[in-house]
């Protein structure tokens, strides 16, 4: 025979209330670790992106300023690490040769204590301007000749897509609360519905 009894909704909700505590703490948990974890790479991959391109510039300026240092051409490396500091990423350059004695330095050269505070707090990337060394070969034999430092800065090569990771961010986090009050409406919703359905059935029989 088929079970007309009505399941009491007040009583069954106690354990159903149990399970969806239970499963809600789990989704924060999850969704706690996915957002931090999300965030660090994040902030890595910006911080790598920063890194490569700033060594590219350095690279670049290597291979450029070889002939003129083996020329002794200082006028030409001036103009050259001036012209790779008016980049917004890069702070400062400096040319040396092969026995360390600096040839040329761009305008905007200065000691790191200077440079404290310039850039803000990011996880995972230095507050300072973060050196960068490259070998300066010969254009001829291909021999080590000299080096150059470059200085760049983490915090302006990666700033407007740190604004723009932080804007998605903050969207996804409205998303997800504008689902979390959907979710919640729609539970007292079905509540009130099984419920009403419950009393409909109850009066029924007692008719």
């Amino acid at each position: 025979m088929k079970n007309k009894q009505v399941k009491n909704p007040v009583r069954s909700s106690r354990w159903q209330r149990l399970r969806r505590l239970i499963f809600a703490a789990l989704c924060f948990v999850l969704l706690t670790w996915m957002a931090f974890n999300t965030s660090f790479q994040g902030h890595h991959m910006l911080y790598q992106q920063g890194y490569h391109s700033a060594k590219s510039l350095s690279q670049q300026l290597a291979l450029t300023a070889a002939a003129p240092l083996e020329q002794n051409n200082k006028p030409r490396l001036g103009e050259l690490t001036n012209q790779l500091s008016s980049d917004a990423v890069i702070q400062s350059a400096v040319i040396y040769d092969i026995h360390g004695t600096a040839q040329a330095h761009s305008e905007a050269y200065s000691p790191y204590q200077a440079d404290l505070g310039i850039t803000q707090a990011t996880p995972g990337i230095s507050k300072l301007a973060q050196p960068i060394v490259v070998p300066i070969n010969s254009s001829q034999d291909n021999k080590p000749i000299g080096f150059a430092r470059v200085n760049y800065l983490p915090q302006t090569a990666i700033d407007t897509s740190h604004r723009y990771f932080h804007e998605v961010g903050r969207q996804v986090l409205l998303m997800l609360l504008i689902c979390c009050i959907f979710t919640w409406q729609l539970g007292r919703g079905l509540k009130r519905w099984q419920l009403k359905r419950y009393f409909r059935k109850k009066a029924k029989q007692f008719r």
